[in-house]
């Protein structure tokens, strides 16, 4: 919220926003991103901010409007090396509310968009990412555990993200389908992922192509 007092970054309760802006819960780069943001973003004539969301070092900035100059961020990306982010992007979506992002449009400025985590996975500003990545692990080893990926066994990755569990099937040797909504995780799941066969859409509206990739899997592990 941006106002005569400058932008504050917090929490809606009612009509109240509590700001949270050295919170401990938050990690020191978000608390470092706070304290730039508030000293640097424009006024909310120029710039009418709705959230502010991190994901790894990626941070984005949704913002209620259609267009938007990427320079009104030009002060903010100076000062962006001494949070340890490594890029900050606009996000245009007018209807923002209990829905973040936009399902099309959207225009970014910042550093590079695929940004390698600590398990090597690339992930972008909008691509969900958990927010638990040892939890993530764990459940990802107990999938692994449970279905016995390799050689011959084949993997229907339904929701398939941007591809953390489809390079576990694959790492392994088997051949998987991974199939996605979103744009920008189909991207990153082809990157994390590139021995795997991933496909953009619903569960449902892939069912043609999904039926008869998994009926050719079946045959081609039956005896002859």
């Amino acid at each position: 919220m941006g106002g005569r007092g400058g932008w504050r970054f917090g929490l809606m309760r009612r009509d109240e926003l509590i700001a949270i802006h050295d919170c401990p819960v938050h990690s020191a780069r978000v608390r470092a991103l706070v304290r730039l943001l508030v000293e640097r973003l424009p006024p909310t004539d120029r710039l009418p901010l709705a959230y502010l969301h991190v994901c790894g070092a990626q941070a984005t900035l949704i913002v209620k409007a259609h267009r938007m100059d990427a320079q009104v961020l030009a002060g903010l990306l100076d000062g962006l090396p001494g949070t340890g982010l490594e890029g900050c992007w606009l996000h245009l979506h007018p209807a923002a509310g209990r829905r973040l992002f936009a399902r099309r449009g959207g225009s970014s400025c910042g550093a590079s968009r695929a940004h390698a985590d600590a398990h090597r996975l690339l992930h972008g500003p909008t691509a969900f990412a958990q927010a638990l990545p040892e939890l993530h692990l764990a459940a990802l080893a107990t999938a692994r555990a449970h279905l016995r990926p390799g050689i011959g066994v084949s993997v229907l990755d339904l929701y398939c993200g941007l591809g953390a569990s489809l390079r576990e099937w694959t790492a392994a040797g088997s051949t998987a389908l991974g199939v996605e909504l979103s744009g920008e995780a189909i991207e990153l799941a082809a990157a994390n992922a590139p021995q795997a066969l991933v496909l953009r859409g619903t569960c449902t509206e892939r069912l043609p192509q999904v039926l008869p990739w998994w009926r050719a899997q079946v045959a081609s592990a039956s005896p002859t």
